[in-house]
């Protein structure tokens, strides 16, 4: 059995091949790239004349069928080279690479991805970000559909394409939040309504004996936030419109972070104790979900006034910051000197705003 590095090399030089005659003179070339949560990937490029846009495709999954699923080499080369013809098709459909480094072209579609932000430095200190208590803020570009397999195409924002664009990664954060909350359709649902769609989904029978008898109460107070493709859904959580009708139809609620494409909401007032919870994101994490879409082992609080999202176990430190922040500003209004007055031409009252308010109006605009 070959070794990954020998295995990357033949299907560098055995992929054009397995594609029609006019990329007869393409160049092939191995990528590596650093991935979310630290993971480390390799995959190819393949350069064709004529075209300038060139999708990777990453070879570690498919070498892990060629080593443990009994692919055949030719079939793992196959694979490649139509996973490459598919993105190249559907990616031209979409995007030219002169309109992508143009910022004004693009920052409609800009969309925000939630990340961890522990153990995640090799991937974050290439990529524009902002931390949340435990949370990264990440921008990618979605280049492509969605294919019948729900597959898609997107380009990671890195600090490259940020300086490219001449634009900060503020002006990021506001335009993927914005088209977040214009253009992405929240799916938020009930763990029982969950369940039935996936028994409908396989085209199975269900009566209400048998949904009463195996399915969660419609009161269990589990339900689950995504987005419609269910693809990075976890950034729904930026969205506070979404947010707030969500505490008006069940009140307080811990976030358990499913992984970077959805999120599971369990109901304040019956929820197990914070620990278990705790236990069950880590052993869910550890069985069930994939390196690259694991988003967090913590769970999460969002606070309905300050729009803002912490770690559960940070609650008692939010509160106070949230109560010296009210009471800074009160403080504040309390010593605030009178406005002086001074007379005038002809003996009028002339208004003088003090310096210390000028100074504050000119942060909140900034902070705006």
């Amino acid at each position: 059995m070959m070794t990954f590095e020998n295995f990357v090399e033949y299907v560098k030089g055995s992929v054009p091949r397995y594609l029609p005659p006019e990329y007869a003179n393409v160049e092939v070339r191995t990528v590596e790239m650093n991935k979310n949560n630290n993971l480390h990937l390799t995959g190819i490029t393949i350069a064709v004349p004529g075209s300038n846009i060139s999708p990777t495709i990453y070879l570690d999954k498919i070498y892990q069928k060629y080593a443990h699923e009994n692919f055949e080499l030719d079939e793992c080369v196959r694979e490649v080279a139509e996973s490459h013809l598919h993105s190249l098709i559907d990616g031209e459909k979409r995007f030219e690479i002169d309109n992508i480094l143009n910022f004004e072209n693009v920052h409609d579609k800009i969309m925000p991805r939630l990340v961890s932000s522990e153990n995640n430095d090799a991937f974050l200190e290439e990529t524009p970000h902002r931390i949340m208590d435990g949370l990264a803020v990440v921008y990618y570009l979605p280049v492509s559909e969605f294919d019948e397999k729900g597959g898609s195409a997107s380009i990671r924002i890195h600090n490259g394409i940020m300086k490219q664009w001449g634009v900060t990664e503020e002006e990021l954060y506001a335009a993927s939040v914005a088209n977040l909350m214009t253009n992405v359709e929240a799916k938020f649902q009930s763990m029982r309504e969950i369940l039935l769609e996936s028994y409908f989904d396989r085209g199975e029978d269900i009566d209400e004996h048998w949904a009463a008898q195996y399915l969660p109460p419609e009161d269990v107070g589990m339900y689950v936030l995504t987005n419609r493709e269910k693809f990075f859904g976890a950034a729904m959580l930026l969205n506070r419109n979404v947010m707030d009708e969500v505490v008006e139809r069940i009140g307080e609620f811990y976030i358990l972070p499913s992984s970077v494409h959805e999120t599971i909401f369990v109901k304040k007032d019956v929820a197990p104790p914070l620990e278990y919870l705790v236990e069950m994101v880590k052993e869910v994490n550890l069985t069930e979900v994939s390196e690259e879409e694991k988003l967090s082992d913590h769970v999460f609080l969002y606070d309905a006034k300050t729009k803002e999202i912490y770690r559960a176990d940070h609650e008692a430190e939010h509160r106070r910051k949230v109560a010296e922040t009210a009471g800074g500003a009160e403080d504040q209004e309390r010593t605030t000197p009178p406005p002086r007055h001074t007379c005038g031409e002809e003996g009028k009252i002339v208004h003088i705003v003090p310096e210390w308010h000028e100074a504050d109006k000119m942060m909140t605009k900034r902070r705006s």
